[in-house]
């Protein structure tokens, strides 16, 4: 309630926000003083990259991979990304499309997974369960769609871009702050315009060109950036300066 969030906000020395986007909510919606705020953009370690491409439903060594990942739900959008995966059913690159990430027995996954049948993609869309490491499929991906409705710093967008994928969403969050800054707010659209990003991702699978400058572009914003041996350091003196 309002009383106890009042008094667990008053007594903290100082908020670490994970990006511009939670920084706004902090000062903006909580009122939060802007003194008491350090951003502290998250971070990745260099991936490891696997150079194999996991199977899909409907994949042939041609066929564009749209890949997704998050727990199944509202919040990252798996509705979004089916709506968009339907709309490119008669795109004429016919791209498959994978959701890394969630539980097989959560009503969710039973939800998203009937979405995809009564859609017509069951021979093009697969879930496939959290894994403990999605960086093969990142990697493997001609395009990362993130479709979160909210996500303060998408972990996910970071380990895709080290890869070198490309990377084109929703405007959401963390996602808009991060294209932005490497120069890629072309690469994202509305909230839940899944219209525009259907489109813009028939672009991307018609343009592996396209695709290959845009990935190289936000792979080397990430490795020169956005590692640990970059943020670590600032975030430890966030820390230990009101220690």
């Amino acid at each position: 309630g309002p009383a106890e969030r009042d008094a667990v906000l008053s007594s903290v020395s100082r908020f670490i926000a994970a990006g511009p986007a939670v920084r706004a909510m902090l000062v903006d919606r909580w009122g939060i003083a802007e003194d008491l705020v350090v951003t502290v953009d998250e971070f990745i370690d260099p991936p490891q990259l696997a150079r194999a491409r996991p199977g899909a439903v409907g994949t042939t060594a041609t066929t564009p991979l749209i890949v997704a990942a998050g727990a199944v739900g509202p919040r990252k959008g798996t509705d979004f990304f089916v709506a968009v995966m339907a709309a490119l059913l008669d795109d004429p690159a016919r791209p498959a499309g994978l959701w890394v990430g969630g539980d097989p027995s959560h009503p969710s996954w039973v939800e998203a997974d009937h979405d995809i049948s009564a859609a017509g993609l069951s021979d093009r869309v697969r879930l496939v369960p959290t894994v403990p490491n999605a960086t093969s499929y990142l990697e493997a991906a001609d395009l990362v769609l993130p479709t979160a409705r909210e996500d303060p710093f998408p972990l996910v967008v970071l380990e895709a871009a080290a890869t070198g994928t490309t990377v084109a969403g929703f405007a959401s969050g963390g996602v808009a702050a991060m294209m932005a800054e490497a120069g890629l707010d072309g690469s994202l659209v509305p909230v839940g315009d899944v219209i525009a990003l259907a489109d813009l991702a028939s672009s991307l699978c018609a343009s592996p060109s396209g695709r290959d400058r845009r990935g190289r572009q936000m792979s080397e914003r990430v490795h020169s950036t956005h590692l640990t041996a970059h943020l670590a350091p600032r975030l430890w003196d966030a820390i230990v300066e009101v220690a």
